[in-house]
């Protein structure tokens, strides 16, 4: 039918084109060939995601995770939407992109295929949260060890709308597992608003990453993230090590 003309950028009554529903492996690999880049670069309905991280989520819906079949099929599927045109960092109306999006649900596996296609590892959505304060803050470790597994140009002065940069991040919602992956790599950056280095950096509330370590332990906050074994001492040990 592609061959004889057939529009493929046509939508039904829900939103949905034939591209964004071709996620099975009997798919021929020229599909994405006859849509042209412009349409790949559309949201689809109706949950107002790229075509790109359509093809990177199916089989995911609410609490069920993908299988490894699955998450391989949509890989294969989604290299050949980037190959043809797809913008790899075009994700949801809510700018978070596929790689924001695939952490937060911790596949590491798409996470490593996503870096390695070109993926922006800075990329922030419209509440201003980076890709690595999505991984510590839905506690993704394996996805969060694939990203700090090799050098990149990370900026981890970004900050949320709240002012929170990544340090926050690490006290508020941080285990000792996540802050022993930063050992390895150079947490650097100044506050561009203050000036400071991001260790003094103060939330809109004016709290430095210190002070959210500490309330949040005296009040009880994500400890099952610290482990019983740590201790308090420990654990501010650890915050300030990246730093």
């Amino acid at each position: 039918m592609l061959e004889s003309g057939a529009d493929i950028t046509l939508k039904d009554i829900h939103g949905s084109c034939a591209i964004s529903r071709a996620h099975t492996p009997e798919v021929p690999e020229p599909l994405p060939e006859y849509c042209p880049p412009s349409h790949l670069n559309n949201m689809t309905k109706p949950r107002d995601k790229s075509i790109l991280l359509g093809s990177l989520t199916e089989g995911q819906s609410g609490v069920r995770r993908m299988d490894a079949y699955e998450e391989t099929q949509n890989i294969r599927f989604a290299s050949l939407l980037i190959d043809a045109g797809a913008d790899i960092n075009l994700g949801t109306v809510y700018g978070a992109s596929p790689l924001s999006y695939m952490v937060r649900w911790d596949y590491p596996t798409t996470t490593k295929f996503l870096l390695d296609s070109g993926s922006d590892v800075n990329s922030v959505c419209k509440n201003g949260r980076t890709v690595v304060m999505e991984t510590v803050q839905y506690d993704a470790r394996a996805s969060l060890a694939v990203i700090l597994s090799e050098p990149r140009d990370f900026d981890f002065a970004l900050k949320d709308r709240g002012s929170w940069n990544m340090l926050h991040y690490l006290a508020w919602f941080g285990s000792i597992d996540m802050l022993k992956l930063f050992e390895a790599v150079d947490v650097a950056g100044t506050d561009a608003d203050s000036g400071v280095i991001i260790a003094d950096s103060k939330t809109c509330e004016g709290h430095t990453p210190m002070d959210l370590a500490i309330d949040r332990l005296e009040g009880g906050w994500y400890l099952d993230r610290v482990g019983e074994e740590v201790d308090n001492d420990e654990f501010y040990d650890a915050i300030e090590t990246p730093v």
